[in-house]
């Protein structure tokens, strides 16, 4: 049985591969334990009602998305754009922007709400997502820096999110009269998830702060009531009498016309962390998209196991699961190496979409019975299959059908051939043939073999059959002596017709014909 562990929530997409990856175990297949899809994750993180054990809250709209938050026209330092992932999301750069306010009110490098009505109210929240990108090296200039101001000049609320502070009060050249720290400040760079809760007692306004689950800011009276003031208004990014702007960017903006509990505002700010943190892991968690590149890879800890990496831009990686492993196996050597992820042209009859290919070689690591012997061990390959890359199959062992030909089975990958309309699996062995009667890893040649799941038995690829290449030469690598073998891969015959095959392939072996349904396994190699 594998040793199946968590894999992180994200959204992968190679140039073969896109897919959802939700916060959920890795199962064996047919396991539905703490199976959830990724619609479903998807619509958990978008939903805005605050599940707990207090009263039903509806749902709130999202107030960039409809319009409820605005920007000035042409403001380059401002804007409101779909960024693919999280939908319409207000951006704010720009740090310092010369005649952005007028007579002490923001008017360049702001967003605006379009009501700030809403905050003449005795109870309110104000929730939201904020990553703070800004990069300013004075510490004093983030005292001016508001992620959010509700008021007027002279009785505002200020939240400094940079500067980790709560100010209110009257301001004068951008500072708050008061200020509190709050307990935490946001991260530059990272999303923080905050609650603003509002209410009234019969002589002031009382305003606490949430941020990612905790409660950062305790009740804090400020001294006057905005559900008495005429003329609020309301900015993200900027407030009063000041030119500095908090650059960031600022999602999922709503305001609630009542005041969420600690309860309530502790789960839903850290409900949306862990939604940010998702999708900071890997943008686009609980959707489908072209967002990076995932990277199987394999370490050597006590067996060879395999681990998955993510890069936004394929030279910055990041590897998931907290670096532990997400596959590994009980069968042959118990090592998996090599591992190749393909996405399947249509899913398998078990509705699995991608399949993994790997070597079955134990020759690293602290556990016993590793062996680089490329003609006695290593014989087989590794095959795996998931619907949706998080629950998997147990690995399998599959037969070349090269038994008593080659040695070793190594680095196999695969493609799908739009010429030949097949896939077409190749990897490297040893061609016993090469070494006389004795044949040694010294004495072999290491040629690269082919395979299509409905033609021929196995073959070795023309032209270019490696026969004097390197003993370091397989599939996975790159010396100029391998680029024109995995060139001719593409040029294989076409097969005769039918519909996009089924997963392992099924080709013919020694012994076993082509129609059988899947590939014997072989027994399991020693240790």
């Amino acid at each position: 049985m594998g040793n199946w562990k968590k894999l992180v929530a994200a959204a992968i997409a190679v140039p073969m591969l896109a897919a959802a990856l939700p916060a959920v175990t890795a199962t064996a297949a047919g396991s539905q334990d703490g199976a959830l899809d990724a619609e479903g994750i998807a619509a958990d993180y978008e939903a805005r009602t605050v599940k707990t054990d207090g009263p039903t809250r509806p749902e709130l709209p999202v107030l960039e998305e409809t319009g409820a938050v605005t920007v000035p026209d042409g403001d380059t330092n401002a804007t409101i754009v779909d960024d693919g992932e999280f939908g319409k999301v207000v951006t704010i750069a720009g740090g310092w922007i010369q005649n952005s306010q007028a007579d002490g009110v923001p008017v360049k490098g702001v967003a605006s709400f379009v009501d700030p009505t809403m905050f003449n109210k005795t109870e309110w929240t104000l929730n939201a997502d904020v990553r703070v990108t800004d990069g300013d090296s004075v510490a004093d200039n983030w005292n001016k820096k508001d992620a959010f101001t509700v008021g007027v000049k002279d009785q505002a609320v200020n939240l400094l999110l940079g500067a980790g502070k709560f100010g209110y009060g009257n301001t004068d050249n951008g500072y708050s009269g008061k200020t509190v720290d709050l307990s935490k400040r946001a991260t530059a760079g990272e999303w923080a998830s905050v609650s603003v809760v509002y209410t009234e007692n019969d002589k002031s306004g009382v305003v606490e702060v949430y941020m990612d689950g905790e409660q950062v800011l305790e009740a804090t009276e400020i001294g006057f009531k905005l559900s008495e003031q005429q003329g609020t208004q309301a900015y993200i990014g900027h407030g009063f009498q000041t030119s500095f702007t908090l650059d960031g960017q600022y999602d999922n903006v709503t305001v609630a016309d009542w005041a969420a509990t600690a309860a309530e505002a502790k789960a839903d700010t850290a409900k949306r962390a862990e939604a940010k943190r998702a999708s900071a892991e890997i943008p686009g968690a609980g959707e489908h998209g072209n967002n990076g590149y995932l990277w199987l890879n394999f370490k050597a800890t006590d067996y060879e196991k395999v681990n998955f990496g993510y890069s936004v831009d394929g030279y910055a990686w990041k590897m998931l699961n907290d670096g532990d492993c997400v596959m590994d196996s009980d069968e042959g050597t118990k090592g998996i190496r090599d591992p190749h992820l393909i996405k399947l042209q249509t899913p398998d009859a078990d509705g699995n979409k991608y399949v993994m290919i790997g070597t079955d070689l134990h020759a690293e690591g602290s556990a016993a019975g590793g062996s680089w012997d490329e003609i006695n061990a290593s014989k087989y390959l590794v095959v795996a299959k998931s619907q949706d890359l998080v629950k998997w199959t147990e690995p399998q062992l599959v037969s070349t059908g090269l038994e008593g030909k080659v040695g070793n089975a190594w680095a196999p990958e695969a493609i799908w051939d739009e010429e030949t309309n097949d896939y077409l699996v190749y990897w490297s062995s040893r061609d016993l043939s090469t070494g006389g009667d004795s044949p040694t890893t010294g004495n072999t040649a290491l040629k690269v073999y082919k395979a299509t799941p409905r033609t021929s038995r196995p073959s070795r690829i023309p032209p270019c059959g490696l026969t004097k290449a390197p003993p370091t030469c397989t599939t996975s690598s790159t010396p100029p002596s391998c680029a024109e073998t995995r060139a001719t891969t593409i040029a294989s015959p076409r097969p005769t017709g039918g519909p996009p095959s089924t997963w392992p392939p099924r080709w013919k072996a020694s012994g076993r014909d082509s129609s059988n349904a899947t590939p014997t396994s072989p027994p399991a190699s020693p240790r």
